[in-house]
């Protein structure tokens, strides 16, 4: 399988980007025949920077009268800090995202940045993808929450996705894709329970009474949620559907909404994504006045792909259920060091989300 064995050791190794290394790997992906690059210009990018890995754009400079390619591709690399490999390798971040890009995305049910090139070995855990760079399509602000023009476009594009695995006999050999009751999963039940105090103590004036304690009825009973996440029906899921990962067509133009870093795609019910989207993206205004016609607009889409037997009132209680994985998300994001003040208002902004959804929708009598 060579795009999980690439003899070039690539930059993965030293963190060095050589104008050879890029011609070579862009001319291999036939993007830039005839063309001539004569530097690159490294910029880091900060997203996706840190303890995991790194993220890089590579701007491209060719000769004067040069044959052109691509402006500018990103460059994502595992991290090169030997004690910052145990997370990754437990949750199988860089295997997951590689296997995707080889085994999944060519096959062009849902529409991914372009691959150039795709390194992962496993005992190393060194990685890399040299990717399409998608910053002249439209993003979202998070902390302004995701339209619902725009919700829609998404879950027509997951619809069609899932449903081209759904209950798929061949769904099992993805076994690099954990099942949401997995290793990984498993370990944020443990996160739960560690950063839940000092949520409550972090959050209880900005939230009710009665989300505090659906909050703690969910940190008891998460392990729960996660194996009724994994039954059948399966599919693939992205795992982390969220305007951060997502790429739009310029306003006023048509196209495909672009899914972005495939770090947590996983196994199981495919509501999961759309809880995700729903109840982290959008305000809670719009998700209480869309949030029907978006779960109809995503079943529907199921249906005109092939799924049977899925009853539409089956799918709105599945991202029902979906809503309570992502519990762990507001609470685990007490832990994490935020960047500025923004950073720290969209973590209070998508906590209230969550825990809002929960109240909205009766989520405690999915666990009664």
């Amino acid at each position: 399988m060579l795009p999980l064995a690439v003899l070039d050791p690539g930059p993965e190794v030293t963190g060095e980007v050589t104008v050879d290394w890029v011609k070579h790997v862009l001319r291999r992906a036939g993007v830039m025949p005839g063309s001539d690059i004569v530097s690159v210009e490294k910029e880091s990018l900060g997203a996706g920077a840190g303890s995991w890995g790194e993220l890089w754009r590579l701007r491209l400079h060719y000769g004067a009268g040069a044959a052109r390619g691509p402006a500018s591709v990103v460059l994502k690399l595992g991290t090169r800090v030997p004690a910052n490999l145990a997370l990754p390798r437990l949750l199988g971040l860089y295997e997951r995202e590689s296997r995707f890009y080889a085994e999944v995305a060519p096959q062009g049910t849902i529409r991914t940045p372009a691959c150039y090139w795709n390194r992962y070995e496993a005992t190393s855990q060194r990685c890399g993808l040299l990717l399409e760079d998608l910053s002249h399509l439209r993003a979202v602000d998070e902390l302004e929450g995701l339209g619902v023009e725009d919700a829609l476009a998404i879950v027509d594009q997951l619809g069609r996705f899932h449903a081209a695995r759904w209950q798929h006999p061949q769904l099992d050999r993805f076994d690099w894709a954990q099942a949401l009751n997995g290793p990984a999963n498993s370990l944020a039940a443990g996160f739960y329970r560690e950063y839940w105090p000092q949520f409550v103590a972090g959050y209880q004036d900005e939230l009710p009474p009665s989300a505090i304690k659906l909050g703690a009825l969910v940190r008891d009973r998460f392990p729960e949620v996660l194996d009724r996440l994994a039954e059948p029906p399966a599919t693939l899921v992205h795992g982390d559907v969220r305007p951060n990962n997502l790429f739009f067509p310029p306003a006023g133009e048509s196209g495909d909404v672009v899914f972005a870093d495939w770090q947590l795609v996983g196994r199981g019910r495919a509501a999961f994504d759309v809880a995700s989207l729903l109840s982290r993206a959008m305000t809670v205004e719009d998700r209480r006045r869309y949030e029907a016609a978006i779960v109809r607009r995503w079943h529907q889409s199921l249906v005109s792909a092939g799924v049977p037997d899925y009853r539409a009132e089956t799918a709105f209680d599945d991202y029902r259920l979906g809503i309570l994985f992502f519990y762990v998300f507001a609470v685990r994001g007490v832990g994490v060091e935020r960047a500025n003040e923004r950073a720290v208002a969209f973590a209070h902004a998508e906590a209230k989300r969550i825990f809002t959804a929960g109240l909205d929708l009766d989520l405690g009598l999915l666990l009664a």
